[in-house]
């Protein structure tokens, strides 16, 4: 039920994830913390796995605006 909670906040704010899996066993990691990129710099998203609490982040590269 967790899930379909997270889809139906997701669609509600216009936000889309993407699938991230755990290394370690493969479950889709939830993602936990996002920094939106600013001033040109990157953002990071940071993600955990809800089955083995593996975490990881991942840089978030601003958009390129002409």
């Amino acid at each position: 039920m967790a899930n379909l909670a997270r889809i139906e906040s997701n669609a509600k704010t216009g936000r889309r994830e993407r699938a991230v899996t755990c290394p370690r066993c493969g479950t889709v990691m939830d993602e936990v913390a996002r920094i939106a990129p600013s001033l040109g710099d990157p953002g990071l998203i940071g993600y955990e796995c809800p089955s083995c609490v593996y975490v990881t982040s991942e840089m978030l590269q601003p958009s390129v605006q002409h």
